[in-house]
């Protein structure tokens, strides 16, 4: 992993609307699991991965695999790629996603992203898992 943009989001650039949930993505933040994985991604700054390594903790969602439950919260966490960066360092996003709001009843995405939470810079290809 590479040193920039790494990094805690801003939270005063999440989005003001929608329904409030912040107590929960919160609680999340403040998991001992979660608050390893975090440790654990900054332990990895300089080193060279698999891909796979920089996964959520956790099984991923048996229908969206690029989820994973954080069952006792109702809520997701994903790491999403961004296209911004050089090709030598490229952001990506650790997200917080919930249930959408169909669901998936009515197709399209059953997830809907809440924001992110956390972002990485890596070196290479994130989707080559």
């Amino acid at each position: 992993m590479c040193q920039g943009g790494a990094g805690l989001v801003d939270p005063a650039k999440l989005s003001e609307e929608g329904i409030n949930l912040t107590p929960q993505i919160a609680e999340v933040l403040g998991m001992p699991r979660i608050q390893d994985y975090f440790r654990w991604l900054e332990s990895l700054v300089g080193k060279t991965v698999k891909p796979r390594v920089l996964l959520p903790p956790g099984a991923a969602h048996g229908t969206f695999r690029f989820a994973h439950p954080l069952r006792e919260t109702g809520l997701y966490l994903a790491v999403e790629e961004s296209e911004e960066g050089s090709p030598t360092c490229r952001p990506a996003d650790i997200e917080v996603l919930s249930g959408g709001p169909n669901l998936g009843s009515a197709g399209g995405r059953a997830l809907q992203p809440l924001g992110a939470v956390a972002r990485i810079g890596y070196e290479g290809l994130l989707a080559a898992t």
